[in-house]
């Protein structure tokens, strides 16, 4: 789709570009691969499927810019690049939702409407809502292969969960069993790790004291944040060393309020240093005392039920909420003399991150996954090599977690997802089946899978798994994915992949070779991105403000090997402290616009950058370049530090470091293209020398190649309109990847002496207040090899500098400032540019007001009633302007001594 370049609108519009050429990649089928991997390198990727209910937020934003990014990349390399993307189903966010929906519009629960009308809903739901995160992805300008799109809930898919589960059952490794889950009343079903919220909560530590069996003066004190659960306490445990109660081995203690004897077990587990090392055991409402519960067989006592009650073993307590009990029975044990203090606890609690209630541990009867046989051919997987994690540390992360994994609790009390494939019989019989049972008298299990369960199958279902995987593609190349779900989904899809899928010999195949972890997106006081605090940020305000490529490039620039990034922003920065949730303004106090987000408005402005260098280049109506290298020492120094960057952006982006490669676009382009070749090759325009500018032409296109991974939208509307040799490509995203050619060190350390004293000479003429259009004399003092080098730019010199005159060596003028370039001493002589003694009597009585405010300054930061006493920002403001002034002195002293 070729431009017009007398065309190039005056400043850079985005979103005029960005529909043209989502559009056209879109129309154009873009990310359906040109080859096939018997024609080439297979690059592949599976996106992570998001959920259904979500919408871009900046995780989102930098995971798919990531994505994007290396496809482009490697599209352009000429390899068969392939970007499945696809959705989840979401079970309990999605539900959630509907349900919502259903209590607010019609005020009716999914119970009113029955499974199957409810469900109708959930899918019309789907239709109507599924795809805004789809549209989003397309709106950052993401290529990937849109035909393929697949969806968790699809008939083929569901054909797959329901094959693993029969195959897992039949083998005996998914069970039936009554073991400790994650509870969510509001949502009335168990979860899953990642739907777990932790907050801070204030609340209270109390100390009660358990009175030793047979011995009523003695007592065994123990602290909880949660005296509920002290009714299906079922020991009290010690560390075996801990002298304290080695008298008390084999004795019991009374569970006050139940009066029951209960035994003390000593357990390694514990930690005698913390409090008074002795601990309360609730095996049925706690992960930790019930697997100490396990070790020591005791009795697991459920007194919390499913809705947040009491439970009848719970006693005269029975039928109270569980907040109301904690309070009563607190004053129980006070009226008993049993409690012996209570202290102020700030504590993380878990809470249902779909419902907001608190995560209550419960036992329960579940279907299980035993983990430990799938677990450890991943574990040598990793081991081995043959998955690869960047960064390395959380490999050791998976294996820690691998090796001390716990079973799977697979099943979720609702309606919406993948129904557990177990059908029951009238006469007790239990029988699981891929096909649906429908004989008289059977019924099918009520609950479905976790969601996390078909997510595990993703890389291979969506490549055509269990009719017939598309080999060709498989396995992928890298899985891109943050931290947090490392164990719940990565791992797993590694195990599924080795225990369902083969390779050609046989063995067992990984699911991808690379797992890309890129950093977790924080605020400017280091939390995560959170909408209650008014901090998150919607990477679709970002676009609309700055365009998809500003977004893009921003976010990458940040997409490097830290564990976590902070986007910063200004409106929150002004916030007093990180627990201040007033409104963000986009003005300050006067009403004046502020710029918000820095880092977006860098990358705006290096949008703005290319488009301005871009019109002035084709401006010039450069022709097709012949790929002689001008005999220039600026052509000859541009065409080395083109090949440098796209070895640097290469390697860089080969080792998933785009923070990196960012960085040398960014300097090559906004740098050495713009800032010194655009300046030097300007008398060559003037000149209409017509193989100097079929050169810039070049290197604009090169540019402009090694850019658009990061920014496809405006390195496709520019490169669309430089002039293309026939067998070039209709877009740039399907033109190829430059090759590096020499890097001249040579060159580049001449033309960087060049550069220094360039910089050095204008330096000059900014202390000493010589209008830039004025031209000066300059002298310059170095030694042969460094003298022969300047004089062969000294086109240049005079040129960038506005000199009149150029001298090397001779008599030094005795009126003159100067500076050092490397070896080389600048001198810009002052005679008939400035009257001198006026200017050192302006330049002292500077000086003197300088030194004055700088005395004031510190002795007002030397008062203890002011230092002490006076707010943190006014000090601040005070030591900010003390520096300031010390600067200032400092350049008054150097031009007085100059002078």
């Amino acid at each position: 789709m070729s431009q017009n370049p007398q065309e190039m609108a005056p400043q850079f519009d985005p979103k005029p570009v960005e529909e043209r050429w989502s559009a056209f990649w879109i129309d154009n089928h873009i990310g359906r691969p040109a080859k096939s991997p018997s024609e080439a390198k297979p690059f592949v990727l599976t996106i992570p499927p998001p959920n259904v209910t979500g919408v871009l937020h900046l995780g989102h934003a930098m995971q798919h810019s990531i994505h994007d990014c290396l496809l482009r990349y490697h599209r352009m390399k000429g390899e068969a690049a392939l970007c499945v993307p696809g959705t989840d189903h979401a079970g309990i966010a999605t539900q959630i939702k509907v349900e919502a929906q259903l209590r607010s519009e019609e005020g009716l629960s999914r119970h009113d409407l029955g499974r199957e009308p409810f469900l109708a809903r959930v899918w019309d739901w789907k239709d109507k809502y599924g795809a805004n995160i789809i549209m989003q992805m397309k709106a950052l300008g993401c290529s990937y292969d849109w035909d393929r799109e697949r969806f968790t809930m699809d008939a083929d898919y569901i054909k797959a969960v329901l094959t693993v589960f029969k195959a897992w059952f039949d083998r005996g490794l998914i069970y039936r069993g009554y073991r400790l889950v994650n509870w969510s009343s509001g949502a009335q079903t168990t979860v899953s790790d990642l739907e777990i919220e932790y907050k801070e909560v204030t609340g209270s530590l109390t100390f009660i004291k358990y009175p030793v069996e047979g011995s009523p003066d003695e007592f065994v004190t123990v602290a909880t944040s949660r005296p509920e659960t002290m009714l299906g306490d079922t020991a009290v445990a010690v560390h075996p060393e801990d002298s304290r109660y080695a008298h008390l081995r084999g004795k019991n203690v009374i569970l006050p309020l139940q009066n029951r004897p209960i035994p003390l077990v000593f357990d390694d587990a514990v930690d005698r240093e913390f409090g008074t090392g002795a601990v309360k055991i609730t095996p049925a409402h706690d992960p930790n005392d019930y697997e100490m519960g396990v070790r020591h067989g005791l009795p697991m006592i459920s007194v919390i039920g499913f809705d947040d009650k009491i439970t009848e073993d719970g006693g005269s307590y029975a039928g109270m909420d569980k907040i109301d009990a904690r309070k009563k029975i607190v004053a129980d044990l006070r009226a008993l003399d049993l409690i012996e203090k209570v202290e102020p606890l700030t504590h993380s609690v878990g809470h249902c991150a779909r419902t907001g209630v608190v995560i209550e541990p419960l036992l329960s009867e579940q279907w299980f996954v035993a983990m430990k046989e799938l677990a450890r051919p991943v574990a040598d997987s990793i081991r081995m090599g043959r998955v690869s994690y960047h960064a390395p540390r959380f490999s050791q992360t998976s294996l820690d977690w691998l090796d001390s994994i716990r079973d799977w609790c697979i099943s979720r009390q609702l309606w919406w997802g993948h129904r557990i494939p177990i059908y029951y019989g009238p006469n007790g019989e239990v029988e699981c089946s891929v096909e649906r049972i429908e004989r008289e008298g059977w019924h099918q299990d009520e609950d479905v899978l976790d969601t996390w369960f078909s997510s595990a199958l993703w890389p291979f279902a969506v490549l055509g798994w269990p009719d017939e995987l598309q080999r060709e593609w498989y396995p992928t190349s890298v899985l891109i994915t943050g931290r947090d779900i490392l164990h719940l989904w990565v791992s797993r899809m590694i195990a599924t992949s080795l225990d369902f899928v083969q390779t050609d010999s046989g063995a067992p195949q990984i699911p991808f070779h690379d797992v890309l972890v890129h950093p977790t997106i924080q605020d400017a006081f280091g939390r995560r991105m959170s909408k209650s605090l008014g901090t998150g940020i919607d990477p679709m305000d970002l676009i609309a403000l700055y365009g998809s490529d500003a977004t893009r490039f921003g976010l990458l620039q940040l997409a490097g090997g830290a564990q976590d990034t902070r986007f910063v922003d200004a409106a929150l920065l002004k916030r007093k402290n990180s627990s201040d949730t007033s409104p963000l303004s986009w003005s300050d106090a006067d009403g004046k616009p502020i710029e918000r987000f820095p880092q977006m408005q860098a990358s705006r402005n290096f949008a703005n950058k290319i488009w301005n260098a871009s019109r002035l280049v084709l401006s010039a109506n450069p022709t097709e370049w012949d790929g002689n290298v001008p005999d220039d020492a600026g052509a000859h120094w541009i065409e080395s530090r083109l090949n440098g960057t796209i070895r640097a952006v290469s390697s860089a982006l080969d080792s998933y470091e785009f923070d990196a490669a960012a960085s040398s676009l960014y300097s090559f382009i906004w740098g050495d293209f713009c800032d010194w070749f655009l300046e030097l090759s300007k008398p060559k325009v003037r000149a209409n020398d017509t193989a100097y500018i079929a050169f810039m032409g070049h290197v604009l296109d090169t540019s402009l190649r090694l850019l658009h991974p990061f920014m496809p939208f405006i390195s496709e509307e520019i490169w669309g309109r430089l002039p293309r040799v026939a067998d070039d490509a209709a877009a740039l995203s399907i033109s190829t990847w430059p090759v590096a050619g020499e890097v001249e060190l040579e060159i580049e350390t001449r033309f960087s002496l060049l550069q220094d004293t360039i910089r050095a000479a204008r330096n000059l003429r900014a202390q000493a207040q010589i209008a830039p259009s004025q031209k000066v004399n300059l002298q310059l003092f170095a030694p042969a090899a460094a003298e022969a080098a300047l004089r062969q730019g000294e086109a240049y010199l005079s040129q960038l500098a506005n000199l009149e005159s150029l001298s090397f060596g001779g008599e030094r003028s005795g009126n003159a400032v100067s500076l050092l370039a490397g070896e080389v001493e600048v001198v810009l002589p002052l005679e008939g540019l400035i009257d001198i003694e006026k200017e050192r009597a302006k330049l002292q009585k500077a000086l003197e007001t300088a030194q004055k405010d700088l005395q004031r300054v510190e002795g007002k930061l030397g008062n203890p009633n002011f230092a002490d006493k006076a707010p943190r920002e006014v000090v601040a403001k005070e030591e900010a302007k003390r520096d300031e002034l010390r600067t200032q002195l400092q350049t008054l002293e150097a031009r007085l001594k100059s002078l």
